[in-house]
């Protein structure tokens, strides 16, 4: 299909659903909701945030103008609050407020924000945010409360976050699916290496909330079965120069440091901003792998054990600035960049005997291993933003550009011998990779409130991405020297439009997309003539329906179809030896995953929620392990198998218990089976019904002094052909504000019994491997951070990260 006819496809689709859907708007009267914002000297405040609910629900948002004035318009008869927050202030809850008759306007009045914790008269008032929110469409951690966040990575927190899993390679996981890890509202698009090694150079302290959202809308991208994970950074909203600085410590088995700086200067018309987050860590992993070996009957043939120790250093920069100019009081134009250094380092020492099926022990293998590898990553970013009128329609356009080099080096050398001693074979190999990815990107987003308490949202995307990698390696085995190149070229392009309609009724909320993309993929191994080819166009609709049972009950339904495609490294037919027995390889034949995704949820007030999920998906990715080769090694790929299926049931329970305890728990059931054919041989597994237990708790001793206690658990469970074993970790920390709660020192102690571990066991039809990893995790962390400054909040319109974080806030999204 030519691409002009494919692109005719997709506006077709979209204004078909568009014509469809508004003909379905009621019109429905509505009033209206105003007031005045106020500083403790009753001076106007701009840049406050402020959301209008509806029981749970975020109904609307928006900010207070230079005057201090906010206003919502079109709101539906219903019973509301209003939650207004600023950086530096106490928080507001205005409750009570009830829209009886259509066309009524309301007006609050003037509300006045306080730098210290108080009680006006019909106001409550909250000294801090809750460290998690449970809303209707995501869960929101807010780190700048946390103890732990102060001496972290964001990895680390990740890891402590309830639904979220990260695998023995980093791979990040929402309830058992590939996750999109979004910066500020927009999409990483890294690769595996370097998205990991972003989020363990990201200091946590420097990360405002991250917002995991498993059931996106047709705005979002649909690669990502697992939804989304949106870090939102800490942004200066105060006039003049503000910033605020950390360094920390961390004991293991080995020393660990961290250091950062964000420092802002801001005037009427411009917002200058820079930043640097910088990372040291060293730490060991041990490993024992058991590889199993069975002929076509499943009968054992021969066993390798292998007894694998290294130790790491990691070496991460990441710095960040930019500048915000507010052209007009509805327009703002950003332009920021990035620049990513990471520098990897391993030394590796192996031991693998080889046994035979009678358990008699053949051969003696030692595996030496060095390689280093260093990450520059460099990105730059220009957003527009214009307010087109004062009801809400609005426009914002995002240019992205994005290079990244990676630069790998590995030396091994592997010697094997007999029983008696004999030398069998001595091999040592140099090898290099070299890889280079581009990605240009553009987009833009329309919005418009219509009549009869509807909304519509319409917006289109384009992205070209080049990837070249290449590898050279040289073979030597003291007698003859082989030397080996290769060379993968991938391009791809994908173009998208969508379209979202909301519409309120007195009890239900409710929104219908649709999202179409047009894939189209070129990539080429130079030495075996591999070529893929990809062209086609999908469709990606979503539902949300929202319905208020009364104001303590609330059920929410959504609906959405994703895909998961393959990564770069995943398309790559080069293989890279990781340990003695095994090396990995990608597969050029590997097709996207379709996923349907469903989930129904109920909320009783706003502590208690449970969520039934189901998740089917079409093509999964599952990864095998080939047959031994006369050296006795296997290689890893991913394949489809034919279809997965992933049930999940999850109570959460949120709530502040006690003035000193604060509880969020999360109970976690979920069964994940599977079925597929591989080389003639079918298989297929009903899963293993698992669950995990998660509880964060928060105990406020004085106003200056808290402490945090966490604990997971995780019963053993089964990720396709991967079976783990169960395992938990503790954590607890203290903080001290000082220095006028300017500055503070946390002290956190991680898995203080050292019990953590990881094993598994991954069959893949002739071979079985059972691995069992322990990790450098139990650590006492000290940091110190303190902030400066002491401008006075003014007006400031965000960027594309606000932009999408105020779309996601409404009632279904």
């Amino acid at each position: 299909m030519r691409v002009k006819q494919l692109s005719r496809y997709i506006i077709v689709s979209a204004y078909l659903l568009f014509c469809c859907l508004t003909v379905a708007i009621a019109q429905t009267p509505s009033g209206s909701i105003s007031g005045r914002i106020a500083d403790e000297k009753k001076n106007p405040f701009p840049a406050a945030t402020v959301l209008l609910k509806n029981d749970t629900v975020v109904y609307q948002h928006t900010m207070s103008d230079e005057k201090g004035n906010f206003f919502f318009k079109q709101v539906p008869a219903g019973n509301y609050s209003l939650y207004v927050s600023a950086i530096g202030y106490d928080s507001l809850i205005v409750p009570g407020i009830v829209m009886s008759d259509p066309g009524k306007e309301i007006v609050t009045g003037e509300l006045q924000l306080s730098v210290s914790s108080r009680t006006l008269k019909g106001v409550t008032v909250q000294s801090k945010t809750p460290f998690m929110e449970t809303q209707i469409d995501k869960t929101v951690v807010n780190l700048e409360n946390s103890v732990s966040a102060a001496t972290s990575s964001v990895m680390d927190m990740l890891r402590k976050l309830p639904g979220v899993r990260v695998t023995q390679d980093d791979q990040v996981l929402m309830y058992g699916r590939q996750v999109t890890v979004y910066v500020d509202g927009k999409a990483t698009q890294l690769s595996a290496e370097a998205l990991a090694s972003l989020l363990k150079g990201m200091s946590a302290s420097n990360v405002q909330k991250l917002e995991l959202i498993p059931q996106t809308s047709a705005k979002y991208d649909a690669a990502g079965t697992g939804g989304i994970i949106n870090i939102v950074k800490k942004k200066n909203r105060k006039e003049g120069v503000n910033g605020n600085v950390n360094a920390g410590l961390t004991l293991g088995q080995y020393g660990r440091s961290n250091a950062g700086i964000n420092l802002s200067y801001r005037t009427k018309k411009f917002n200058f901003f820079v930043n640097d987050d910088y990372r040291f860590d060293k730490f060991f992993v041990n490993s024992t792998v058991i590889s199993e070996f069975f002929d076509n009957n499943h009968t054992l043939n021969s066993r390798l054990v292998s007894d694998n120790k290294t130790v790491s250093t990691v070496l991460n920069n990441t710095v960040a600035g930019g500048v915000d100019w507010y052209v007009s009081p509805r327009t703002t134009v950003s332009l920021s960049g990035n620049a990513l250094y990471n520098s990897f380092k391993r030394d590796g020492n192996s031991g693998t005997d080889e046994w035979n099926d009678s358990g008699i022990r053949k051969s003696r293998a030692d595996f030496l291993n060095r390689f280093e590898r260093a990450l520059n990553n460099y990105s730059g970013s220009l957003h527009l933003q214009h307010q087109i009128d004062t009801t809400g329609q609005e426009i914002t356009a995002d240019l992205d550009y994005l290079t990244y080099r990676s630069d790998f080096h590995q030396h091994f050398s592997d010697t094997k011998k007999d029983t008696s001693g004999g030398l069998l074979s001595d091999l040592r190999t140099l090898m290099d990779q070299g890889g280079q990815l581009h990605i240009y990107s553009a987009k833009a987003d329309y919005s418009k409130p219509l009549k009869g308490n509807a909304s519509l949202a319409a917006g289109w995307k384009s992205s070209y991405i080049t990837s070249d990698n290449d590898f050279d390696a040289t073979d030597d085995n003291g007698v003859v020297s082989a030397h080996r190149y290769d060379r993968f070229l991938y391009k791809e392009n994908i173009n998208a439009l969508y379209v979202n309609l909301n519409k309120d009724y007195k009890k239900v909320s409710l929104q219908l997309g649709l999202r179409a993309e047009h894939t189209w993929a070129n990539g080429d191994q130079e030495l075996s003539g591999i070529h893929i080819r990809r062209n086609y166009v999908q469709l990606f609709p979503s539902a949300f329906l929202n319905y208020k049972i009364n104001d303590h009950h609330l059920l929410n339904f959504q609906f959405n179809r994703k895909t998961d495609r393959p990564s770069y490294a995943d398309f790559n037919p080069v293989s890279v030896k990781i340990n003695p027995t095994t090396w990995v390889q990608g597969n050029p034949d590997l097709q996207p995953v379709l996923s349907y995704n469903a989930a129904l949820t109920y909320t009783f007030k706003e502590a208690l929620s449970l969520t039934l999920k189901y998740s089917y998906s079409s093509g999964d990715f599952m990864t095998f392990a080939s047959a031994p080769d006369s050296n006795n090694t296997t290689t890893l790929r991913k394949y489809n198998n034919d279809y997965s299926q992933y049930f999940d049931a999850i109570i959460n329970y949120s709530k502040q218990l006690t003035p000193w305890w604060e509880t969020n728990t999360t109970v976690d059931v979920y069964q994940q089976s599977y079925h597929g054919s591989f080389n003639g041989v079918t298989l297929s597994s009903p899963g293993l019904l698992s669950f995990y237990f998660d509880t964060n708790n928060t105990f406020p001793i004085t106003d200056l002094l808290s402490t945090e206690l966490s604990w997971r658990y995780e019963y053993r469970f089964e990720e396709l052909n991967k079976t783990t074993d169960g395992r938990y970790i503790l954590s607890f920390g203290i903080k001290r504000l000082l220095f006028n709660k300017r500055g503070a020192v946390s002290l956190v102690i991680s898995d203080p019994l050292n019990d953590y571990h990881n094993r598994y066991v991954q069959n893949s039809l002739n071979v079985r491997q059972i691995s069992d990893s322990r990790y450098d995790t139990r650590t006492a962390a000290v940091t110190f951070s303190y902030r400066f400054g002491s401008g006075k909040l003014k007006r400031v319109t965000t960027g594309n990260g606000a932009a999408s974080e105020k779309s996601r806030s409404r009632n279904a999204n």
